[in-house]
Formats: structure tokens, C-alpha cells, sequence
């Protein structure tokens, strides 16, 4: 449920969909698992398991929604060596080289023949849609599977300018200042960071005061900030990247005390924990862009 990575994306307000058009446009989309010829399958779950009939769960400030991806796995070295074997024996019943272009329909002969045996293996990845201040935070650690996720969400939506933030100063050079300097109000500086310089050269420290003099030093010879851990007002621990992605995002204790205290059962506490982790990851979001210098548009 917490999210532990966050891709944000604006949305403007005018085209926010209602909850009941999320809903409707997620229903005709559920997740199946693989066939016996597919390699992988996409579509939407419920969200809250006690509500089955339901893909999204939604309260008046957001929309939470939930993309399941299955993949069927084939080794690539069960793949050649199947391979191998037709080729060898092709070449040996029939005295002849086989081609390149025989060579790949043999090889999807091959990956046909053993789909139908080969596990699966899924994933879930959550989206939580901040109807307040146009946010579309997904949970994922790669732009790849973000946009896998919308892609799935705008086969039925497809009214749905999506785009990501620029800032008015980038976060590598901002992150450098508040290392050097400090960071704004707000947040403070946890014990991990990346540092490069133009030469491909990478330092990272974990678990590591970010104060001592050899950091200063390194940023004084040019390296700039990369990855930079930080602290949100005492309740959430991240770490920001310089594409603007936050990445090994923790809860602490505060926050997930405040959210065990509102839910006594399963059904109740998810729904304090989505809204609580509704409200701290928009507010650090909003924080965030402000420390920046602010949201620039993009033409």
C-alpha cells in the first residue's frame, strides 16, 4: 500500500475524469492472466479487497487505482539451446546450412512450444490520482513502467494530457546548493547521496554524514548532486533524483502510528493509510516544486 517510488504527472483540472468515469473506463479492462501464446498481460484489479466489484477506491481528494502485469518467463539460454538443437539436427537430417531468416521462424517455434509451460510471474503497480492539484503520482522506479501503466489507462481514457514537470531551476543544481548550503524549509538532509562530475565518474555515499568536509570538497572540485537523500518535515524519507523521480520513499513512524490509529479493521485502515499517504506525498510534491523555484510550463 505505502508507495515506495513516485513518477508524477500533471493533470489539469479541467481534465480530471469524475471517479465513476475512472471506474467505468478501468471496468472494461480487468486483468486476465496469460493465455497459452502470451508472453505477458496487462489490466486493472481492485484496489481494496474487500470491495471486489470495484477496481478504484476514491474519496473526494483522490482516486487510488491498481495496474497487475503478468510475464511469462523464458530463460534466453533454454531458448538458444532448444534452438541449437533444431538447427543441428536440420543440418544433419538434410546436409545443409540453415539460414538466418530460417533461423528466427525456428526460434518462435520454439518460444510457441514452450509458453504454454512456462511460469508466470506478476506485479502490481498502485496510481493515485490527486483530484485537488492535478497530481498523478504512480509507484514506480522506472519511467518504463509508468508508461507502461498509461498506456493501459488511456485505452479508455484517452482525453488525458498527461505531462511531466520542469522546474525553474533543475534539481541537480539545487540539490548541489542545499548539500553545500543546506536544504530549505521543509526538509533536512538524510545520510545518502550521489555525486558526478562530466567525466563519468560516480561517487555514492550511503548511510553517511553529508556534512563532513570530504563532500564539500568533492562538490568544490565540480561534482555536482545526482541523488540526494532527504527528510520531509520529520514524517517522510526519500531519495530525489535529478530527472525529478523520488526513489526509496519510508514512511516513519509518526505517520504510519497516525494511520494504525484511525483503522481498526482491514477495510478502515486501508482507507486511512491511502488518505494519509495521499495527503504527505502531495504536500512534500508541493513543497518540492516550490523549493525549485516552481512549476515552469512547457509549450
Amino acid at each position: 500500500m505505502w508507495f515506495k517510488n513516485v513518477i508524477c504527472f500533471r493533470l489539469p483540472l479541467k481534465n480530471m475524469p469524475t471517479a465513476e468515469q475512472l471506474e467505468t473506463a478501468l471496468q472494461k479492462r480487468p486483468f486476465f492472466p496469460c493465455t497459452g501464446l502470451q508472453l505477458s498481460s496487462a489490466g486493472w484489479v481492485p484496489v481494496l479487497p474487500q470491495q471486489a466489484d470495484r477496481m478504484t477506491w476514491s474519496n473526494p481528494a483522490c482516486s487510488m487505482l491498481m495496474l497487475k502485469r503478468e510475464e511469462k518467463v523464458l530463460p534466453t539460454s533454454v531458448v538458444k539451446e532448444r534452438l541449437a538443437q533444431k538447427v543441428g539436427q536440420i543440418e544433419k537430417e538434410e546436409l545443409r546450412r540453415v539460414g538466418k531468416k530460417e533461423q528466427r521462424t525456428l526460434k518462435q517455434d520454439v518460444i510457441d512450444d514452450l509458453l504454454p509451460r512456462a511460469f508466470a510471474k506478476s506485479r502490481t503497480i498502485q496510481g493515485l490520482l490527486d483530484r485537488e492539484r492535478g497530481y498523478l503520482l504512480i509507484d514506480a522506479a522506472q519511467a518504463k513502467r509508468a508508461e507502461e501503466w498509461l498506456s493501459v489507462l488511456r485505452e479508455h481514457l484517452p482525453v488525458l494530457p498527461l505531462s511531466l514537470f520542469h522546474t525553474e531551476r533543475s534539481p541537480a543544481s539545487a540539490m548541489t546548493e542545499w548539500l553545500l548550503s543546506g536544504p530549505p524549509t521543509d526538509f533536512a538532509l538524510d545520510n545518502d547521496c550521489e555525486l558526478k562530475d562530466g567525466n563519468g565518474a560516480v561517487i555514492r555515499c550511503l548511510r553517511h554524514d553529508l556534512t563532513l568536509p570530504e563532500i564539500q570538497q568533492h562538490l568544490l572540485q565540480g561534482k555536482t548532486v545526482s541523488q540526494l537523500g532527504l527528510v520531509f518535515q520529520e514524517r517522510v524519507r526519500f531519495t530525489l533524483t535529478e530527472s525529478l523521480q523520488l526513489k526509496r520513499i519510508g514512511f516513519l513512524d509518526t505517520v504510519q502510528q497516525e494511520a494504525s490509529e484511525e483503522g481498526e479493521d482491514p477495510e478502515s485502515l486501508f482507507v486511512a493509510t491511502a488518505s494519509l499517504m495521499q495527503q504527505e506525498l502531495s504536500l512534500l510534491w508541493q513543497s518540492l516544486l516550490l523549493a525549485l523555484g516552481g512549476e515552469i510550463e512547457m509549450n
